[in-house]
């Protein structure tokens, strides 16, 4: 029995448990006499309509008048005449839904490529799954980097020298845990190609720290600092870095200094708060 997916699911900012299981029971039910063809476009009608579900689900879950909302914008999209309205109305949609639930604006994000059949919306669509994979289950995490995968192959097969293309290629296949190997060796392919790269070495740094290669993350995170000074989150990040090496005094340091990068006011008095947690948390260890 497939049962229907569940509001708890989004409320995470994933889709994808009760996705694989509804897509994988639906292909089971398939009879085998049916061409290939036949079967992916059945599971694609499953996968859209299981999709349809849960957001109805999340809508349904919203206050009164961000429910209104979701429901007028999507009605504006629907009705929009024209290239220029119809951008207009998507742009609206994925704004709203980007402060509200990352993986559904992902999902319009994708529809708004599909339709435009245009790179830089691949491309935007590719990354909007990237940035939810960090808040996933790890089955989720699997599901929104084949997303991504999906919308950086479609970029690709436009331009296969697109830098923003192969890097999130790659980093869909670090993050999503399928091929990590191959993910970073797109990386480093990338890096040969421009070592003044700096998203790609921040990328590189990320995913050293994955990987608990701290003093190699470091290394990164000052490369990144030296192409590019503006760069201060990676003093952030060389922050905690020295933290998870155990080195309380050598984090202070660099926190300080990305401290010193925040503007007066709020921005300063929230990260306070941060660092006095990560620091009575480091004194406990």
């Amino acid at each position: 029995m497939i049962k229907r997916p569940t509001q708890h699911v989004f409320q995470k900012a994933g889709l994808g448990v009760l996705l694989f299981v509804l897509l994988s029971l639906g292909l089971g039910l398939i009879p085998t006499r049916h061409p290939d063809d036949y079967v992916a476009e059945k599971a694609a009608v499953e996968m859209d309509e299981a999709l349809k579900s849960q957001i109805q689900e999340v809508k349904e879950g919203l206050e009164g008048d961000a429910q209104a909302e979701a429901n007028a914008l999507e009605l504006s999209l629907k009705e929009a005449e024209g290239l220029a309205e119809r951008m207009q109305a998507y742009k609206e949609l994925l704004g709203f839904w980007s402060l509200r639930n990352p993986a559904i604006g992902a999902l319009f994000a994708k529809e708004r490529a599909l339709e435009t059949d245009s790179l830089p919306h691949f491309v935007e669509a590719g990354q909007r799954f990237i940035s939810v994979i960090a808040v996933m289950d790890e089955q989720d995490q699997a599901w929104a980097a084949e997303e991504a995968m999906g919308m950086f192959d479609a970029a690709l097969a436009m331009d296969s020298r697109n830098v923003e293309a192969r890097r999130g290629k790659a980093s869909a296949l670090v993050q999503g845990g399928q091929q990590p190997m191959q993910g970073i060796q797109l990386l480093r392919e990338l890096l040969d190609e421009n070592p003044e790269d700096v998203e790609t070495v921040l990328e590189l740094a990320h995913f050293s720290v994955l990987s608990s290669q701290f003093s190699k993350a470091q290394e990164r995170y000052r490369q990144a600092l030296r192409l590019d000074s503006t760069r201060t989150e990676a003093y952030f990040h060389l922050g905690e870095t020295w933290i998870k090496l155990g080195k309380k005094d050598s984090a202070q340091v660099y926190y300080q200094r990305y401290r010193e990068t925040l503007p007066e006011g709020e921005a300063r008095a929230r990260f306070d708060v941060y660092l006095a947690d990560v620091l009575s948390i480091a004194e406990k260890h």
